[in-house]
């Protein structure tokens, strides 16, 4: 058993490793993955580490939740929801960094 959720999470990515983009977008002739393939992708590998992932939409908050199944506190990260255009800038800053 993992010492804490980090750890499980550390071998999780491990294991992921880089996420293929998968689908195409012609109207701006660009690559990008398939939510629904990357969650079929990942599903297992929390499953192996007894990870759970929920992702509730609560008083415009979208939450990232992951729950480990061993014990311990979950680990919490939240994002408000707004226009389309916030939300590109917003998921851009969690993807790059500000």
């Amino acid at each position: 058993m993992e010492k804490n959720i980090y750890n499980k999470l550390h071998k999780v990515q491990q294991e992921i490793g880089t996420i293929s983009k998968d689908s195409k977008n012609p109207f701006y002739k660009s690559k990008y993955f398939d939510i629904n393939s990357l969650i079929k992708q990942v599903t297992p590998i929390l499953d192996k580490h007894k990870l759970i992932l929920l992702q509730p939409i609560k008083d415009g908050h979208q939450y990232s939740i992951i729950i480990d199944l061993d014990g311990g506190s979950p680990s919490l990260r939240s994002l408000i929801l707004g226009n389309p255009s916030t939300l590109y800038w917003s998921n851009l800053l969690l993807i790059f960094g500000s």
